[in-house]
């Protein structure tokens, strides 16, 4: 058997220079997946992560006899975190390179985008992160080739909602700080509408939207200093969240109120000191110390192969491109209708999370879903990694209400 060769080139062409990364075999047909993610920009850490998991994943698919009897290749492009770009690659991926399927992005306004243009040009699009909510609604998602493994930010949020209710009795009154866009915006919504459901008596003391890459977040902070909440809900993510929460601690937030978030990342929360993330709790998909037998031995084999565990991109990419292959060797096609048929007459599926069943909307419910973490103390952790413990895992029962997305 010929070996499998990994070659790395700069491709350039009408819409720039953009690395890609292939996966190929030789000679033999192959079955391509066309991928973006953004190497270029704040996300690049968690692009990585993306690129890792998807090559590892083919690499399991391929021994298990790759994709409708053909081994499969990855060519992966930088969408930069730009929408127009990611709109520009899915053509390139298409029309020029003659991929099978699309996958990838990192930011929900680019999910979508892709999501739109996919059905356009009649091919599968595995999401590689949150989706905007709207993109769930029937009209948007029925009868697309669209898969979307971890959901939207709304639930997130919806989530946290039950969290506080449960879980932290004591608190009486809330602040929001979140991102201006999109992803805060779901955030939000989820988090108002779980508080309405499960804790109607908290109150609302106030909200300030702070735009994406905000430096300096003392005004925001600072206004949440003067309403004096219990807790502040902090919906930023990425940087954004290392930022607020450094500054956060240097305003003395945390010793005065709980803090929590609705999509944190290990690999932007584990270089900060112990004393900022102690204490807050922290919202994720996949987490590389999560009492899960089969999370644990991912993270293991990943660590073997990259040095490092995987974060929530890690984890939630590997489990979308498996689940992938899956519906397409049901369906015997790469045929969008026949792909979403397969996911809707054979929803159940296991994963190293559990197990899952696909609802209409193309999301999942997960045994397993969202993991809700508290920050640990420096001499409570065993390595550098090992920033939080797992205090409560929700399921997919979670997810926004199907009705509510006209079905």
């Amino acid at each position: 058997m010929q070996a499998i060769i990994i070659v790395i080139i700069v491709i350039v062409g009408a819409i720039g220079g953009f690395l890609a990364f292939y996966l190929q075999k030789p000679v033999e047909t192959t079955f391509k997946v066309g991928a973006m993610f953004p190497f270029t920009g704040p996300y690049g850490t968690q692009a990585i992560e993306q690129k890792n998991a998807l090559l590892l994943a083919i690499e399991d698919i391929n021994k298990q006899g790759g994709i409708l009897g053909r081994k499969v290749e990855a060519i992966i492009y930088d969408d930069q975190l730009k929408v127009d770009v990611a709109i520009s690659l899915a053509h390139q991926l298409v029309e020029v390179d003659k991929v099978d399927i699309l996958f990838g992005t990192l930011s929900a306004s680019s999910a979508y985008a892709v999501h739109e243009e996919a059905k356009k040009l009649g091919k599968i699009y595995v999401s590689g992160c949150l989706m905007y909510s709207e993109a769930f609604l029937k009209e948007k998602m029925s009868g697309s080739g669209t898969m979307v493994i971890v959901g939207h930010t709304w639930s997130n949020g919806y989530v946290d909602a039950a969290f506080v209710a449960e879980h932290l009795p004591d608190v009486k009154s809330v602040y929001l700080v979140i991102p201006a866009y999109t992803f805060g915006y779901d955030a939000r919504d989820g988090f108002l509408d779980g508080l309405k459901k499960f804790a109607p008596h908290i109150k609302i003391l106030g909200m300030v939207e702070a735009p994406v890459g905000t430096s300096d977040f003392t005004p925001y902070l600072s206004k949440v200093l003067e309403a004096n909440p219990d807790l502040v809900f902090i919906g930023q993510a990425g940087h954004d969240l290392a930022t607020i929460l450094k500054q956060a601690y240097e305003m003395g937030v945390q010793k005065k109120m709980k803090i929590i978030n609705p999509w944190s990342w290990l690999k932007e929360l584990a270089p900060l000191p112990p004393e900022v993330t102690e204490g807050v709790y922290f919202t994720m998909w996949y987490y590389w110390n999560a009492p899960i037998p089969g999370m644990q031995e991912y993270a293991k084999r990943y660590m073997e192969k990259y040095g490092e565990p995987p974060d929530n991109f890690g984890g939630l990419v590997y489990v979308a491109m498996m689940e992938a292959a899956r519906l397409i060797n049901l369906a015997k096609s790469t045929d969008p209708k026949k792909f979403e048929e397969a996911m809707l007459t054979h929803p159940e599926f296991t994963t190293f999370k559990g197990l899952g069943r696909w609802r209409l909307d193309h999301q999942p419910i997960m045994e397993n879903y969202l993991f809700i973490l508290k920050g640990k103390p420096a001499d409570k952790r065993i390595n550098q990694w090992d920033v939080a413990e797992v205090v409560k895992i929700y399921s997919g029962e979670y997810l926004k209400p199907l009705e509510l997305e006209g079905y």
